[in-house]
């Protein structure tokens, strides 16, 4: 994917230097490079739709608050004036969506029936950028590139031009740091956009996505739309100097201080991990700034921790970027897989050592391979990829820890675990009982090939060998999954009782007034503000989510139907519990 859109930006900007037959701005001498980190700051809007045009997402230092805040744009986006939108056009662009099969993890096209028009556009403009759980990650990716039929949408607000479903949906998905998806939904309007604010959107799109050729030759042909627009103005300019038909000098880039630096200054450079200066350009001036080549990355390189530090859209930037260092590329693709934002097979394709490891000969040397890779890498969202090669292994003489990483990566790759391990975890058991908890929850999770038994007095056992916090968890783990389960007549509320689990962990609470949404949505079968009352819940990951929190959401959504998006929440759920720290560790 990065690949042809890297192809397609050479190619692009190749035959646009020929047609105007000039040197492109990549074969001029590049002067020693001044490292610059100023940022950019003019303009502050109060309003989400109004900055995310050209400013910021919801900056993602915190998972357990992404609420939206003013955010510093350097121009103003395209006005809209409040002027009426034609509710067939609306009702047209606002349902396209690229997912319609709901066994590809599509949303039921009448996901919106009767729902607020407000409540929808404010919950989707709320939805943070980056959730602790992939699952939760993936929930929300899916929820935006659904198909749905809007006209079932109750219009309780005006139909407003320029304020659409379909471009707030596009903004969220580049928020998140997603790129060919949103693009390829830009691209099903099969038209021209309706209003400056979509093309806009189209053009980022396309800028995000690494082809700066691309955006030149649509700013040609939807710019003299717009005439006095400073963004299209700014992106024409950016342009004809990349092409060398207009000086630097005589271009006015007088409200970006950044884009005029960029190309008066050939050594002008902004470090990757310098995260205030790039906040504080526009989606625009980001674009081409990494369009032109001029992202340092050099600190990246020297210091790869620090690409966890990277904001979601920036790191999607940065993977599109045609001047990425080679050997940047897989440890980026590997932080984006990390976050749900890169799936099995483009991360089995991705990754060198994977193609490596499947053709070896024999099993063994297969399970030495991938030893080698769990020593050294000690998340399992980073290796679950390997889930489906691990289930073949054989291995002897395994740890408690190596074992809880092994499973961790069953249950966030969805493989369905086979005897062998199952009984690796049962042998375990007798040295770790908390091992019994585990097996309850495969379970009732219904993943093992042959479903373990396990006495009440086992589980018993296990809960007391788990620390408090972990143990509750544990219990409305398995109260979600087993609807035999009564809330008044609960066998295991006996085990909280007798036991005496408290919590000690300081949990961040959502907000009361999210709660009541997602109980009056869930009384109305409002599907739609379910799951996206349910998304801003579920901010920060399992460890960090109240049980009785994780116990109301995922029940929530699994009565809406969403059977198998609970399914893999409830696994990620497990998957965390067995790789926190236990008793005496």
């Amino acid at each position: 994917m990065r690949i042809s859109g890297r192809l397609s930006g050479y190619l692009g900007i190749f035959l646009l230097c020929l047609l105007a037959g000039f040197p492109s701005h990549a074969e001029t001498k590049v002067p020693e490079k001044e490292i610059v980190s100023e940022p950019v700051i003019d303009e502050t809007f109060d309003e989400f739709y109004d900055f995310i045009i050209l400013g910021d997402p919801p900056e993602e230092d915190s998972l357990q608050d992404n609420t939206p805040q003013d955010n510093v744009a350097e121009l103003a986006p395209a006005p809209t004036e409040n002027i009426p939108a034609d509710k067939a056009l609306f009702d047209r662009i606002e349902s396209l969506g690229i997912l319609s099969n709901l066994r590809e993890g599509a949303m039921e096209k009448s996901i919106w029936k009767g729902q607020k028009r407000s409540d929808i556009y404010n919950a989707i403009a709320s939805l943070p950028a980056r959730h602790g759980m992939i699952s939760a990650q993936q929930l929300k990716r899916n929820l935006l590139l659904s198909q749905t039929d809007t006209h079932l949408i109750d219009n309780n607000i005006e139909l407003v031009a320029g304020k659409d479903l379909l471009d707030l949906r596009l903004q969220k998905l580049v928020e998140m740091g997603e790129s060919h998806e949103p693009l390829e939904l830009y691209r099903s309007i099969g038209g021209d956009p309706y209003h400056e604010n979509l093309a806009r959107t189209g053009i980022l799109l396309v800028l995000y996505h690494g082809d700066f050729a691309t955006a030149c030759l649509e700013e040609k042909v939807l710019a003299p739309r717009y005439p006095g627009s400073r963004f299209w103005i700014l992106l024409d300019q950016s342009c004809q100097i990349t092409l060398g038909m207009l000086s630097a000098d005589k271009a006015d880039f007088s409200d970006s201080k950044v884009l005029d630096t960029l190309f008066k200054n050939p050594g002008f450079m902004v470090r990757a991990d310098d995260t205030v200066t790039l906040s504080g350009l526009s989606a625009l001036e980001r674009g081409i700034v990494a369009a032109q080549g001029r992202i340092d990355f050099s600190p990246l390189s020297k210091n790869p921790a620090t690409i966890k530090d990277l904001r979601s859209d920036m790191l999607a930037l940065f993977i599109n970027t045609t001047s990425l260092p080679e050997g940047l590329l897989f440890p980026l693709q590997t932080e984006a897989f990390a976050r749900g934002l890169m799936t099995l097979p483009e991360m089995r394709k991705a990754d060198p050592d994977y193609k490596r490891i499947f053709e070896m000969e024999t099993l063994a040397e297969q399970w030495t391979a991938i030893s080698q890779k769990l020593s050294t890498e000690s998340s399992p969202a980073r290796l679950r990829h390997y889930g489906a090669l691990l289930k073949l292994s054989r291995p002897e003489n395994l740890s408690q820890n190596l074992l809880m990483r092994i499973f961790a990566i069953f249950l966030l790759s969805g493989e369905r675990i086979p005897d062998f391990w199952m009984q690796k975890l049962e042998d375990l058991a007798t040295k770790h009982p908390e091992n019994y908890v585990y097996l309850q929850g495969i379970k009732s999770l219904g993943i093992a090939d042959t479903p373990p038994e396990v006495s009440t007095e086992a589980l018993k056992s296990g809960l007391s060998a788990l620390p408090g916090d972990q143990a509750l968890h544990a219990l409305s783990l398995i109260e979600v999954l087993d609807s035999t389960l009564e809330t008044d007549h609960n066998p295991l509320k006996v085990y909280e009782k007798e036991l005496g689990l408290t919590l000690s962990t300081d949990y961040v609470m959502p907000r009361v007034d999210l709660l009541e949404t997602l109980n009056t949505a869930l009384a109305k079968q409002h599907t739609g503000i379910v799951v996206l009352s349910s998304l801003e819940i579920l901010q920060g990951n399992t460890g960090t989510t109240h049980p009785d929190v994780l116990k109301q959401v995922l029940g929530s959504l699994k009565i809406v139907g969403l059977i198998e998006e609970t399914k893999k929440m409830n696994q990620e759920w497990l998957a965390g519990l067995l790789t926190q720290t236990k008793k005496g560790e």
